[in-house]
């Protein structure tokens, strides 16, 4: 297996996107594998190792450069998170809502024990496993603080139930040395701009798609394609909503289900995403009709949008 059939596999969430890409490889540029690593669901030192694997395989100095921002944004996040002069607070979180917490400890093999602990009394106690992630701050008594004195976080890091680290937020206050600041955007590919993973996609209009981003969306979501266009916001859906109303949103930026704008996630649904064809929730009932429609005429999407930005659409009292 080769390096880049290797990082094409942590796509295998999404198995007709895994084998769009793996037929097609020269749609891909070195900077679309480097952030498929950095965005993918897995350990932090798993991202180390691809990344310098990567890296092997690079020619050009710009590709080369990018894989060495992102290298050493990770090696200091993984200094960070094993540092002995830090404390951290350690939060259980399930759809962008805290459910337990905080818990304080004095290092990252104390938290990582205390989360084993934890899970195993779930376990005894549920009949379901932890459907929720794990969010645990950094905080250095020497760190920044807010405007009122109160200290502030340097490292955000989340992880699977099982206590894995697989993504992280850095506050960029507390990085003095400019030759490190010139990074800062480096480090989002590994936290808040890993929900943007733009890749190609094989997906039509009309296509129903079944989302699934466990543990950092608890359940799947449901959405339709209308449009499929290159740029990372023309790939777009509907979705159903809360208060009855279908809205519009952008796919790959994460807009596909009705909490979409409050959930603090970490994981690109390209990650878990398949063309559905099974039987839908009473509220995506909407979409099977449609979606014979768009795959008949897929430019109905576009008349669906200019209709939607003049008119609410909503679904049908029971």
């Amino acid at each position: 297996m080769t390096i880049f059939e290797e990082i094409l596999g942590l796509l295998s969430g999404s198995p007709e996107l895994h084998a769009y890409l793996l037929a097609r490889p020269e749609q891909l540029q070195t900077t679309d594998y480097a952030d498929i690593i950095t965005g993918a669901p897995i350990a932090l030192t798993e991202k180390g190792r691809l990344l310098e694997r990567l890296s092997e395989h690079m020619t050009h100095s710009e590709d080369t450069g990018l894989i060495r921002d992102y290298s050493a944004c990770l090696n200091t996040a993984l200094q960070a998170l094993e540092s002995k002069e830090a404390t951290f607070s350690v939060e259980l979180w399930k759809d962008g809502e805290q459910l337990d917490g905080p818990y304080i400890a004095f290092s990252m093999e104390e938290a990582r024990r205390a989360i084993a602990q934890y899970r195993k009394r779930w376990e005894e106690n549920a009949d379901d496993e932890i459907a929720a992630y794990w969010r645990i701050e950094q905080y250095r008594q020497s760190g920044a603080s807010d405007r009122n004195g109160f200290a502030r976080p340097e490292y955000t890091f989340a992880a699977d139930p099982n206590g894995e680290v697989q993504y992280f937020m850095h506050d960029p206050d507390f990085m003095h040395d400019p030759e490190k600041r010139r990074g800062v955007w480096a480090e989002g590919a590994f936290g808040g701009d890993a929900l943007h993973l733009n890749l190609p996609v094989p997906y039509r209009p009309g296509d129903i798609l079944e989302v699934g981003c466990a543990p950092y969306v608890s359940k799947p979501d449901y959405c339709i394609l209308t449009e499929v266009g290159e740029d990372c916001c023309d790939v777009q859906c509907l979705y159903p909503c809360e208060d009855g109303c279908i809205e519009f949103g952008a796919l790959k930026h994460g807009r596909y289900f009705f909490s979409c704008y409050y959930a603090s996630r970490y994981i690109s649904l390209l990650y878990g995403t398949r063309v559905y064809a099974g039987e839908l929730p009473r509220e995506c009932e909407f979409m099977g009709r449609l979606s014979e429609k768009l795959h008949k005429e897929p430019e109905f999407g576009k008349t669906l949008w200019q209709v939607w930005n003049y008119l609410d659409f909503c679904l049908p009292d029971e």
